[in-house]
């Protein structure tokens, strides 16, 4: 697994033996990053089930100003770690090794900042419609989420998102509408921006 483009490209990154991280393929990776072009250069990112470090990393690389990476494994956060190390990253990074929910509430309670992308890959056992909801609400609750950011879910194919996530029923709290989704192989990729701003 490499970096493939920016300050970084090339290098190689760690990862955690078996199908725990599950990595994000480096095809799947460089189309996520060929969509989002240019709103990376600048973009605070969230990386929430951050694995290896790869989504984050990549970000950096391109010239994201910022990267909270999340793995509720230590010695996962430990390889993140290394990894950024190693790819000689002079942005602002943060490791948190907490679990998802609690690292939203903790993020919103250190009012840190918002984030233009915030990207979702929890292991694949995790895959059920609740889970997604109960993510994408708390983090709409919490408005993590800038004004003109995305975010960005990856899935098995087998699983189908709704095409609209709502943090609940107050009429002034947000809204995301899915702006677009593409399949690579056995993977899906889901991009969302908040209501009001497509």
């Amino acid at each position: 697994m490499r970096i493939i483009a920016g300050t970084a490209k090339g290098r190689t990154l760690k990862s955690l033996k078996g199908l725990r991280t599950r990595p994000t393929l480096d095809r799947v990776r460089e189309a996520v990053f060929n969509i989002l072009g240019t709103k990376i250069i600048g973009a605070h990112v969230l990386d929430l089930f951050a694995g290896s470090g790869a989504i984050g990393i990549e970000a950096l690389s391109r010239g994201a100003a910022s990267c909270c990476f999340n793995d509720r494994n230590r010695a996962v956060s430990g390889i993140i770690k290394e990894n950024i190390t190693k790819c000689t990253l002079s942005q602002t990074v943060l490791v948190l090794t907490m679990d998802a929910l609690e690292c939203i509430s903790y993020l919103k309670r250190k009012a840190i900042h918002k984030f233009d992308l915030i990207y979702l890959d929890p292991p694949y056992q995790t895959d059920n419609l609740d889970y997604y909801l109960m993510l994408v609400q708390s983090l709409l609750r919490e408005e993590l989420l800038a004004p003109e950011g995305l975010i960005i879910i990856e899935t098995d194919k087998k699983l189908v998102l709704e095409k609209e996530f709502y943090a609940g029923e107050k009429e002034k709290q947000q809204s995301i509408r899915l702006w677009k989704n593409n399949q690579y192989g056995d993977t899906v990729i889901w991009f969302y921006k908040l209501q009001g701003e497509e």
